[in-house]
């Protein structure tokens, strides 16, 4: 295909081209011309100082790279190549390409293995929006690699980098766990490097992060008054890792379990307690003036759901006469290119609930059930609303992004000069369970009402309510009342 055309294309610029000129005929960026060049694949001549490329030169590139004209199949089938180490079957290199859905772009990407030095896979990519130039370019690959095996899978030694072993220990595809849970993650893992950093041990060794500098990090964020749910996922990202070393063998002992103590805080005290019935009065008597904002927190008021389901709640989902919502979805949030140097970027889609016990029908207040009668009849005169399918809708008239429920509720903190530590969405949730265990309901039928699918936010919030307080305590008084 290609030797016919070359001809034909080189005639209209003459026998030697220049290095643009064999890019456009070949299809090719003028980068790739001159790695092809450099790495003596392309034949070329220096005249007057500057490269150029002949025909012959060309065609009997693509005369050695195609023993037959090139096929251009369907951009959704994968063009691989794999090369394996004599007696290793885990060892593949591969030369992929495939359409980006997104933009209707081409991407290339050759896969070498793990990078010895972090365990992370090491991936090369680039994306086109001609298929041709994209399918040219992935046979170059296949032939450039052809004879260079791949990477064994990674294997972490005791001498490296905690920060390294750390963003391979999370990065793994083997790790299975959500995306906005491993975000978390890496969140909690750039932490802890900045704390390291702070501390001038940066480049710690696995075997020496002991439980020591582990509790050092821990007081440290402490001090600065990170909130206790984050201390404890950062302990908790230290633990798993180094545990999971011992267990495989990275580090001598097998049975070993890191001791690494809690470090308690009290910097979000406010956040992890409930709103009273004064607060809550003041709240929704502010809101009630935001007619879009009421019957949102009415609802989280009544049914302590969680931000990214209310936020997909369908027209369908409640039943007016039962006076109930049911809940069977939530926001999720899908992430790309996820590691210890970036937060990725992010798609909200709609998915499934947290956990099994998240699909759950919901009793409503007649707070809540007046609040969204008075809402209904503004929807229906609302020329995006009216159409939508869900209770709170989006610009779009899709399910409401985070950012703009997030922006709302900022807003309305400013305006009412609220916004201060501890008035944040989620102590709506806290109260309701707090109501559900004042009220004394069993700690089972809390946890499916709450949608959880363990008992830790419940227990935490139970420690919280000893009897001794509940019977002096005014506030958890102005609770009861509410």
């Amino acid at each position: 295909m290609h030797n016919t055309t070359i001809s034909q294309q080189s005639s209209e610029y003459g026998a030697v081209l220049t290095p643009e000129e064999a890019a456009e005929i070949m299809k090719l960026e003028v980068s790739d011309i001159e790695a092809l060049i450099t790495e003596g694949q392309l034949k070329a001549s220096s005249i007057c100082g500057k490269l150029r490329i002949s025909a012959t030169a060309i065609e009997e590139f693509f005369a050695k790279t195609f023993e037959k004209p090139l096929d251009i199949t369907p951009a959704s089938e994968l063009i691989c190549n794999t090369t394996k180490n004599e007696g290793d079957d885990n060892l593949v290199a591969s030369v992929s390409m495939s359409k980006i859905k997104a933009d209707g772009r081409y991407l290339v990407q050759v896969d070498k293995g793990y990078d010895p030095a972090t365990g992370k896979r090491n991936r090369e990519s680039k994306t086109f929006r001609s298929e041709d130039k994209a399918k040219v370019y992935a046979e170059i690959l296949k032939l450039k690699y052809a004879d260079v095996p791949a990477t064994s899978e990674f294997k972490p030694k005791a001498n490296m980098r905690y920060i390294d072993y750390l963003n391979w220990f999370y990065s793994r595809d083997k790790f299975e766990i959500s995306d906005v849970t491993k975000r978390s993650y890496f969140d909690c893992c750039r932490m802890i490097r900045t704390q390291l950093e702070g501390m001038n041990k940066l480049n710690i060794t696995l075997e020496n992060m002991n439980d020591d500098v582990a509790v050092k990090i821990l007081r440290l964020l402490a001090k600065a008054k990170k909130s206790q749910s984050l201390i404890d996922k950062v302990r908790i990202v230290m633990k798993k890792s180094i545990r999971e070393a011992f267990v495989k063998g990275v580090l001598s002992g097998n049975d070993y379990t890191p001791l690494i103590e809690t470090v308690k805080t009290e910097a979000d005290s406010a956040e992890r307690m409930p709103y009273t019935k004064q607060e809550l009065d003041m709240l929704l008597g502010y809101a009630k003036n935001h007619s879009s904002l009421y019957p949102i927190l009415c609802v989280f008021k009544s049914t302590g759901m969680r931000p990214e389901e209310i936020r997909c709640l369908k027209k369908e989902n409640l039943n007016w006469n039962k006076k109930t919502i049911h809940i069977e979805h939530a926001v999720i949030k899908k992430y790309d290119n996820l590691d210890i140097n970036s937060r990725g970027s992010a798609k909200e889609e709609i998915g499934n609930t947290k956990s099994k016990y998240g699909v759950r029908t919901l009793p409503l207040s007649d707070e809540a059930m007046n609040a969204l009668k008075e809402w209904q009849s503004q929807v229906e005169k609302h020329p995006i609303g009216k159409d939508s399918k869900y209770i709170f809708f989006g610009k779009d008239g899709e399910f409401m992004t985070e950012s703009q429920l997030s922006n709302r509720w900022k807003r309305f903190l400013q305006k009412y000069e609220l916004n201060k530590k501890g008035i944040i969405l989620y102590r709506f949730r806290h109260t309701y369970c707090t109501n559900l265990i004042l009220s004394g309901y069993s700690l089972s039928k809390i946890q499916r009402l709450m949608g959880d699918n363990s008992m830790d936010v419940i227990n935490k919030i139970y420690t919280h309510l000893k009897t001794d307080e509940i019977a002096e305590d005014e506030e958890i008084r102005g609770i009861i009342n509410s």
